[in-house]
């Protein structure tokens, strides 16, 4: 039956429907519950990746959306991020600043921070909750695991006891949220007052720790100080302090006089290790690294788990796996057993094979040739005939684990040793009252002609080295182009040439005095010996300059005049090498000036007992014998002469 509407029902409705329209457009007249936000947690410096840190604070906003449910709005991460965007702001650049500015930032009056550090080979966690206005630290929770995989568990545990414990049971803010719009009403209602400030001085036992103020950091001690001292606002504040080896510890105190002191007691969070072994001096391993020779005395540990390791090549290792308790210290003291080796000696005299007793590090093994086992690092080994007219041999050991070190010891009599130690006497006698061989090489100047010079001298020991005996040597070549020179003809008469070569060689005996000092010495010397002259023309001038003729118009080997010499050296420190400088003149009036190098040659540069000599005095020796060939040496004494013509 179809239904028919009457004016008066038609009222009815509308009037039901307007009511509904109200009802539905009618603002919300709730209260409003105040905000906590979760920030992202730090975890980088523990080797977490950023997915890892954004599940971690994931799970930290569903425990506080189960334990504060009704009483705090849990600001998600993505209207976080909306937040502080609309201040100008990314979720990154927050991230490690102040929590409580952050929090007033985006309008939360609490927030939860979170950091996952490494520490000893282990994971320690650490959860705080902040009250924003006023800036306090409402609580912490600090949380230690080895595994990654516990992180997760052990985050939620210590978040639900931080919330429960630490979170206001009312709510303390209530109106509108920092994200709605609000009408500024001006300053007229802002009062402005001189705010009390004191110097607050924040110290630890032990110091040294880092000091946080209302969850902002202050720093640590300057050098030579133990304690931070700053300006801060009278009033309630909260103080954290942490150092390493102890538990960080946070205190609430409030500010009343112009100077204050908080001092706070941190408690170890360490335990001291002892370990020694047998033998000790073996190196001592802790998670890895090496932290000295056993014995180890005060070692401190962090709390939590630590690997110890002893080892090294001479023995088998020795390890523990312990979990340190604060304050309760760890005594090792493990017996180490040594790596085994082999050690086998033949015996033999002139061919034969002789009986022996073998012995390692003066241990007695038993008769040769073994084979024995031995420590891995044994050091030597010795072996003694049984026939006491042979002599006992002794060689160092270089031995591999597990392996047999095999020998054959060629042993002699007492006789042969007897006979070879007198002939090593007789050398050394003979080599110390021969004396000292010196040579020196010298660059000399005869008149102006430039050339080289070597004397060798023997000085005798038995004279106190003051007497010397040698000979000197010498050679000189003068080019005097650009000169002429007279040569009488066959016929009586005289020509004029263009001058070739002039060359000087020298042979004399040598005998001298001399007298050494720390510093060098000084010498007089007298030469007697034989002058050989040289010279070679060239062109006729009368010919313009023709084929060069090469006539060899004076060429005669005289004994040179008597010739006195007088002169110095300066040894370079405490070597057989020095400086020689000299000057000296003949009987007829020529003389000449010698600067060159000097070296000796005695028992103190031979080594007389073993197979090689020391090369510093021969080799020198031998530079100055053949000092520079005589092509490159023409160069050199042209210039010379060129300039002293000049």
């Amino acid at each position: 039956m179809p239904v028919i509407a009457t004016p008066s029902r038609s009222r009815s409705i509308a009037f039901v429907l307007l009511a509904f329209a109200l009802l539905v457009c009618a603002p919300a007249q709730s209260k409003e519950r105040p905000l906590l936000a979760v920030l992202d947690f730090e975890g980088a410096n523990a080797g977490l990746n950023p997915a890892e840190v954004i599940a971690l604070t994931e799970d930290a906003r569903k425990v506080a959306l189960a334990v504060l449910a009704g009483r705090y709005d849990i600001i998600t991460r993505e209207n976080l991020v909306d937040l502080l965007k609309s201040h100008g702001k990314t979720l990154e650049q927050c991230q490690g600043e102040c929590e409580t500015e952050t929090g007033r930032l985006i309008g939360a009056e609490l927030v939860v921070t979170g950091r996952v550090a490494r520490v000893f080979g282990a994971y320690k966690l650490t959860v705080k909750i902040h009250q924003t206005d006023p800036p306090k630290l409402l609580g912490i929770q600090d949380a230690n695991t080895e595994e990654m995989k516990a992180l997760p568990g052990l985050l939620q545990q210590a978040t639900r006891a931080l919330l429960e414990s630490a979170a206001p049971r009312q709510a303390v803010r209530t109106g509108r949220r920092a994200s709605e719009k609000r009408v500024e009403k001006g300053d007229d209602d802002w009062a402005v007052s001189t705010s009390e400030t004191a110097f607050v001085t924040f110290r630890s036992v032990p110091p040294g720790a880092e000091v946080w103020l209302d969850g902002k950091s202050l720093g640590r001690p300057q050098p030579g100080k133990d304690a931070v001292t700053r300006r801060i606002p009278r009033g309630e504040h909260t103080v954290e302090m942490a150092v390493t080896l102890y538990k960080a510890q946070a205190k609430t105190f409030k500010v009343s006089r112009a100077r204050e002191t908080i001092e706070l007691r941190l408690k170890p969070n360490f335990a001291e290790l002892n370990l020694d072994s047998k033998p000790s001096g073996l190196p001592v391993f802790i998670d890895g690294d090496e932290v000295g020779k056993t014995p180890i005395r005060g070692k401190r540990l962090i709390a939590g788990p630590h690997d110890l390791r002893v080892a090294d090549r001479c023995h088998f290792e020795w390890t523990d796996s312990v979990v340190v308790v604060p304050e309760e210290d760890l005594n090792f003291a493990p017996k180490m057993k040594p790596k085994m080796s082999a050690v086998t000696v033949e015996v033999r005299f002139r061919g034969d094979d002789v009986p022996a007793v073998l012995s390692v590090d003066g241990k007695e093994q038993g008769p040769t040739p073994g084979p024995y086992k031995v420590p891995l690092c044994s050091k030597t080994v010795k072996i003694v005939p049984e026939d006491d007219a042979l002599n006992s041999w002794e060689n160092a050991l270089a031995l591999e684990h597990r392996q047999v070190w095999k020998e054959t010891a060629e042993v002699s009599d007492h006789a042969s040793l007897w006979k070879a130690a007198r002939e090593q006497e007789a050398r050394e006698e003979m080599v110390e009252n021969l004396g000292w061989l010196q040579i020196d090489t010298s660059f000399r100047m005869i008149g102006t002609i430039p050339g080289l010079r070597s004397t060798t001298s023997w000085q005798p020991r038995f004279w106190s080295r003051r007497v010397f005996v040698g000979i000197d040597t010498g050679w000189a070549i003068d080019d005097e182009a650009g000169g002429t020179a007279w040569v009488e003809t066959e016929e009586g008469g005289q020509r004029e040439y263009q001058a070739g070569t002039h060359s000087i060689g020298t042979f004399n005996l040598m005998a001298g005095v001399q007298e050494w000092y720390s510093w060098g010495g000084v010498f007089l010397r007298g030469l007697k010996g034989w002058r050989w002259d040289s010279r070679e023309l060239g062109s006729p001038v009368a010919d313009g300059g023709g084929t060069p003729l090469q006539r060899q118009y004076g060429n005669q080997v005289q004994l040179s005049p008597l010739g006195l010499e007088v002169g110095g050296r300066f040894m370079f420190g405490q070597s057989n090498v020095g400086l020689q400088v000299s000057y000296g003149r003949f009987d007829d009036g020529a003389s000449w000036t010698s600067v060159g190098i000097v070296s000796g040659w005695h028992e103190d540069l031979m080594t007389i007992k073993g197979s090689d000599p020391v090369k510093v005095g021969p080799m020198l020796t031998l530079l100055q014998i053949f000092p520079l060939g005589v092509g490159s040496l023409g160069p050199m004494v042209r210039a010379i002469d060129a300039s002293s013509r000049r």
